[in-house]
Formats: structure tokens, sequence, C-alpha cells
């Protein structure tokens, strides 16, 4: 169930009802419980999906902590921390809200400030700059015939060089604006910022806006692209950690029952991914003595129109045609497992 080969696909909900629910999930679980980055939750009486988001992907959170055995560095959470920042901690009265936002980018954010984050950092923005400054350098000593220690310092010149605009960009992209763009993008639908909007005055209007359904789709929907970097392999110039993860990240869901923080949790996944349409690699595992009312979920693919706005919503039915997105739910029935240790009693595994 935990695939390896990280294609993009959809992965199911797995829910296991009945009142062996928690184990058989337990069971499920235990063969990758060490191999892949894995959350398991249990709700507290009076918990939000604000309140599991910051166990999951805060600055504590479980699915955010390194594993011993492994030289990967865990996944961050850069834009769900952003959001969960912007709703418990920000001040919207702070006529000067960009001071406390600049210096939590800097130091209470998903800053660089380790050594050991920097040198990942760095390393992953060295490729092209050193491919491009041994190019020049080679260039240069075939063209001028430079003597051998003047061939060696123009090679240590340029690789410094490298290094500098390597760790400008790490810079850039650790601590700067340029990754928090992606809440003006198209693949981003929910409470977007508005272009030439200040990064100080979307804070604030996530934080006024803290109680709408909205928030919790942005707050989601930002932890999936989180997710979605971390796993991406899409820029092989880059040294990127998505290249060398072998199996999806694996999040459990204790007592996901109906009205629980952990069900609507699971509610809010399936909306995102059905209005953005696009898939997580995470595969989500849930313990629930009732199954959740399937057909009390009101679909939020439905376009409502009238006639004078027609041609409007058919532009927006088919952009939502070019995605469709499978229904998630895997529901499995937890019961003792047979004598041979089949059914759901299996464990999850990873294949290819």
């Amino acid at each position: 169930m935990v695939q390896r080969g990280l294609r993009a696909r959809f992965l199911p909900f797995v829910l296991f009802v009945g009142p062996k629910s928690h184990d058989t999930a337990s069971r499920f679980v235990n063969e990758v419980r060490w191999k892949v980055p894995l959350a398991e939750i249990t709700p507290v009486s009076g918990d939000r999906l604000t309140t599991l988001m910051e166990r999951v992907a805060g600055k504590d959170g479980a699915l955010g902590k390194g594993m011993s055995w492994s030289f990967l560095p865990p996944p961050r959470f850069p834009l769900a921390q952003f959001v969960l920042w912007a709703l418990n901690e920000a001040d919207p009265k702070n006529e000067r809200l960009d001071q406390p936002l600049r210096a939590w980018l800097r130091r209470g954010g998903p800053s660089w400030k380790y050594p050991l984050d920097k040198a990942e950092y760095i390393t992953r923005f060295l490729a092209v700059p050193a491919l491009a400054a041994g190019s020049v350098s080679a260039v240069i000593s075939k063209a001028y015939d430079i003597a051998l220690w003047g061939a060696g310092l123009l090679w240590g010149v340029a690789l410094l060089c490298a290094v500098a605009l390597a760790t400008l960009g790490a810079a850039n992209w650790s601590t700067g604006h340029f990754r928090y763009r992606w809440f003006q993008s198209r693949s981003q639908p929910f409470l977007r910022r508005g272009k030439g909007e200040s990064l100080a005055d979307y804070v604030a209007r996530i934080h006024r806006a803290k109680d709408e359904p909205e928030v919790e789709k942005l707050l989601v929907n930002a932890f999936h692209e989180d997710l979605r970097i971390a796993y991406r392999r899409l820029r092989p110039w880059l040294l990127w950690p998505g290249w060398a993860r072998g199996a999806h990240a694996v999040l459990v869901l204790n007592d996901a029952e109906p009205g629980s923080a952990c069900a609507r949790l699971i509610t809010i996944m399936h909306d995102v991914q059905e209005e953005t349409g696009r898939p997580v690699p995470l595969l989500v595992v849930a313990a629930t003595k009732e199954p959740p009312d399937f057909d009390g979920h009101k679909r939020t693919g439905v376009v409502h129109t009238d006639l004078a706005d027609f041609d409007t919503a058919h532009e927006q039915w088919r952009e939502r045609a070019r995605r469709p997105t499978p229904c998630p739910y895997l529901v499995v029935e937890a019961v003792a497992p047979g004598p041979q240790g089949g059914g759901p009693g299996a464990t999850a595994s990873t294949t290819r």
C-alpha cells in the first residue's frame, strides 16, 4: 500500500471500521512504522482541525521529525506553518505586522538557522552554479593557456563564486518571500493571496477569516503542497531529497468517529483533493467504530449558477473536468485476522 516509485498517483484513505479498528490499523502500519515519515494522531476532547494540523505539521509536528537511521532530511512544512502562525500567533491589530512576520521568517519560522540545515540547502542549489563556474573556468584556462598555479587559483575562485551563488539561492528560498508566491498560484484556490498584496496584509486577512471553512481548506492545501515539494522530482539539476525518498508518508488517525476533529480533517482533505485535482504523496489510515456519513457529505465539485452566468460556470466546470479525482475512501471492516493472517489484519507493504 505504501508504494515505491512515487509516480504522481492518488492514494486511498484507508478507513478501518468496527470494534477492532484500532488494533487492525496499528497492525496495518506496523511494517512501515520505522521506514517512512509517519504521524499517529489521537484526538482529545476539544481538538479542532488546526490543533491536529499543529501536531502533524507544526514546528514540532510528528511528520517533520527525522528518522535516526536515515540521512535524508525530514519533510518540512513552511507553507502549513505559515498559515498556522497567521491563525494562532499573528495579531492583525498590529499596524506594523510586517515586523513580527519578518522576525518569524528569520527566527521562529522554517528558516535555516542550524548548520546542518544551511549545508543541506546550499548543497541543493550548488549543482547549477558549480557547473556554470566550472565551464567558464575551463574555457578561460584553455583559451589563455594559464599556468598550473594560475589555473588552480582560477578554479578556487570559481568554486567560491559557485558556493556564494548557491548560498544566495538557498537564503532566498529558505527565508525569503519566494516560496510564499504559491499562495497566489492557480493551484491554490482557497482564500487566494491577491496580486500585489503584501505578505503582512495576507496574514491579517487569514487571521480575520480564521473561523471560516475556507481557511481550513487553505491550511490543508498548504500541507499537501509541502508534501509535494518534499517528494517532487521535477528538477534533476537540483539535489532535491525527493529523488532519494523511496515511499510515501503515512498519517494515522485514531478515533476518527463521525463529528470528531479527525473525521473533519478527512473530509477537508477529500474536498481539497477534489477541488484541486492533484494527488498527494500521503497514505491516510483511520480507525473508527462507526463509518462516516458518505451520503451526507455534500460534494464540493458541484457548480451552481443561473442563466446569466452560464458561460462562466461552464468554463469552471470544464476546468474541473480536466482533473477528475477518484473517490478516496477505501473502507475495511475490521475483524480479527484469520488463522493464515490474511484479510484486514494484513499490514501495509512497500510494494513496487
